[in-house]
């Protein structure tokens, strides 16, 4: 995941403690890009010694084996899920200048404009991503999804209505 995200504060947080706890220095190198894949990857490809570990976001590696037909790594045989660190909840948010307040204003809108929104994600096949998209499905409503350099940067999937 992209420095300064949730998931790179996360690992730094638990490498600070860690590291003296296991008498071994952690350090933290972000691999960003590709949906994962990439970070996700060197994790599989890295030397079973013990001394890779990843903080990844589970719906990553979850759907980037239905999203992509081809992978680098096999989700099923190199990837151990040892501990959820975090249950979080994933949340719509919105520019306060916008028209609605609630799912429901939202959702009148979507359906009264579509076409006209643009929601972003960290990456095609992200939770983010997919709620959306089931989300466009229901209301028929034609939004554009596009693809963030970070969550910080998409406001974690915050929708926007786009300019005519």
């Amino acid at each position: 995941m992209a420095p300064g995200g949730a998931t790179d504060v996360l690992a730094r947080i638990l490498a600070e403690k860690m590291g003296p706890a296991l008498g071994q220095p952690m350090v933290v190198e972000n691999r960003p890009g590709a949906g994962a894949i990439i970070g996700t990857a060197a994790l599989a490809k890295s030397a079973p010694d013990g001394y890779t570990i990843s903080v990844i976001l589970s719906n990553a590696v979850i759907s980037n084996q239905f999203v992509y037909s081809k992978l680098p790594y096999n989700p099923d045989t190199e990837i151990a899920f040892v501990y959820q660190l975090v249950d979080a909840a994933v949340v719509l948010v919105a520019d306060a200048r916008q028209p609605y307040r609630t799912a429901k204003e939202f959702a009148s809108y979507a359906q009264a404009n579509p076409g006209k929104i643009t929601y972003g994600s960290y990456s095609t096949g992200s939770y983010g991503h997919v709620a959306m998209s089931c989300l466009d499905e229901r209301l028929k409503s034609r939004m554009t999804h596009f693809r963030a350099r970070s969550c910080s940067r998409s406001a974690g999937g915050a929708a926007r209505p786009v300019s005519a």
